[in-house]
């Protein structure tokens, strides 16, 4: 009769020996690049319709409407500036068109 050998643990054995490497080993340090921007203000007027509308004048609306519609040859019919309050809040500039756009 021939006898049955037991099973080796060795992986057993070699996953210890494997933890006990590494724990012994320093461990490296992550190096983190710092990254710092500089803003430069460009532009320090307030867009117009975050102004009040007692201190915009035609000439700036009619340069917002041709700029926004490349309308050039006509100005706005009518311009309503407005603000709105409550749960939602904006402010808004609503520009009537002379003539219907062409479709």
């Amino acid at each position: 009769m021939m006898k049955r050998r037991k099973p080796t643990r060795k992986r057993k054995v070699l996953s210890r020996k494997w933890t006990r490497r590494k724990k012994k080993t320093p461990r490296k340090k992550k190096k983190i690049k710092e990254v710092s921007h500089e803003w430069e203000l460009i532009n320090k007027q307030k867009p117009i319709w975050m102004r009040k509308p007692e201190e915009v004048t035609k000439e700036e609306y009619a340069a917002i409407y041709k700029s926004l519609t490349n309308d050039w040859e006509d100005d706005h019919l009518a311009v309503k500036h407005f603000a709105v309050e409550g749960q939602l809040e904006f402010k808004a500039i609503l520009f009537v068109p002379r003539r219907a756009p062409y479709i």
